[in-house]
């Protein structure tokens, strides 16, 4: 059923338009009419004064079903079915954020193709999933207890990168360098070398898949564009040289603040381990530094919170792009990043965007979050692919 969508102010993708129409069609796509063009009469008008309807969000990072692989000799409590189950309500969580579209960065097994699937055959209420499988890491790299599958040398990084696009991958994930998630790691080790990137880099973009790497320090980023990797997950320390090779290169970065301030906030009472708190209170600093400099050199950036079903339901998109204005971004670059950006980073044009057939993902704000980016934390309404699925018309 066709309808329309009214708002006071509307976020193309690109710009604000006060007043304008949102037109959907039967096929589930927009078209924007600005305030002094003619509105096709239709029989239902969703209003929404006081508001600003943009692009359904992308959160660019998130952990779905991550694992728990056992230390060996210790019990692993956890079946497959129990950290399927834990992702449901992380995915109603993203939806209720305003959040139509997730990549997903790492999963324990294959679990997320099935709740990829559920939700693509409407059983259980979420975003559109394009998940990466597991991540690709070296034995006893980083995220091998939770998010990666273990491989080692060209030939073995080959083979795991075939066995993730083979079980559905929409992208390819790099573990690259160390991290605070992983227990005996720092996040100054350089851990994948360049023939393995390489390898991973041809695979995936022989089949048409982008590949996006965990990095955390200047060696691994290095190594990263050298290979003709797509996107910079955290960055945490990164130089200038470094920064100035990815506005040269057009790479997308996805900083992902929130973890690492999050834990800090929360501290044990929020769950996180002793070793993953020590690290997160060393890297603020720098991650910070690092987006700053990206930021003033124009480094493209993407939204991705790195939310994960172990610790947190997804959804705290708001507070990642309030963190990104507060170091220096724009309010109109921080929307760009978890929409129209976003949306070109997974070489996707019919997501992010209203307007010209795109997809009729609209999340609907009290406010305006140009002027003032908190107002993406008050989400009014939701609808993916024309189909209301959260909150409803004022």
């Amino acid at each position: 059923m066709s309808f329309n969508i009214q708002a006071s102010w509307t976020f193309t993708g690109d710009r604000i338009e006060p007043d304008a129409t949102i037109a959907v069609d039967d096929q589930g796509t927009t078209t924007v009419i600005p305030a002094q063009g003619a509105v096709a009469s239709v029989e239902t008008v969703h209003s929404y004064p006081g508001c600003t309807a943009l692009p359904g969000l992308i959160d660019m990072h998130t952990h779905v079903a991550p694992g728990n692989r056992a230390r060996p000799g210790a019990r692993d409590p956890r079946t497959v079915a129990y950290q399927t189950l834990q992702g449901v309500p992380s995915l109603a969580s993203a939806i209720r954020a305003g959040i139509t579209t997730i990549r997903d960065a790492g999963a324990g097994g294959e679990q997320i193709f099935a709740l990829r699937e559920m939700v693509e055959r409407g059983v259980i209420l979420g975003p559109r999933i394009r998940a990466a499988g597991e991540a690709i890491a070296i034995t006893g790299g980083h995220g091998w207890m939770d998010l990666s599958l273990e491989a080692d040398g060209p030939e073995g990084v080959t083979l795991a990168v075939r066995q993730q696009i083979k079980n559905g991958a929409d992208c390819i994930k790099l573990m690259i360098t160390g991290g605070a998630g992983t227990d005996g790691e720092d996040v100054t080790e350089t851990q994948m070398s360049s023939a393995e990137i390489a390898a991973a880099v041809e695979v995936a973009h022989a089949k048409g898949k982008h590949v996006f790497a965990h990095v955390t320090n200047s060696q691994g980023a290095l190594r990263a564009i050298e290979c003709g990797v797509d996107c910079i997950e955290h960055g945490i320390d990164l130089d200038d040289e470094i920064i100035s090779a990815m506005v040269e290169r057009r790479l997308f970065f996805c900083p992902t603040l929130q973890p690492y301030r999050r834990m800090v906030r929360l501290g044990a009472a929020g769950g996180y381990p002793a070793y993953m708190l020590e690290k997160a209170q060393r890297v603020i600093e720098p991650h910070t530094r690092t987006l700053q400099k990206a930021i003033a050199a124009g480094v493209r950036i993407i939204c991705g919170t790195d939310s994960s079903a172990n610790f947190r339901l997804l959804g705290e998109i708001a507070a990642e792009l309030a963190d990104y204005v507060e170091e220096g971004l724009s309010p109109l670059l921080a929307l760009e990043s978890a929409t129209s950006a976003a949306a070109e980073c997974l070489r996707e044009p019919k997501l992010g965007r209203l307007g010209d057939g795109c997809l009729a993902d609209v999340t609907v704000v009290r406010g305006n979050p140009a002027q003032d980016i908190a107002a993406l934390g008050d989400v009014v309404a939701v609808y993916k692919q024309g189909r209301p699925v959260h909150g409803g018309a004022l």
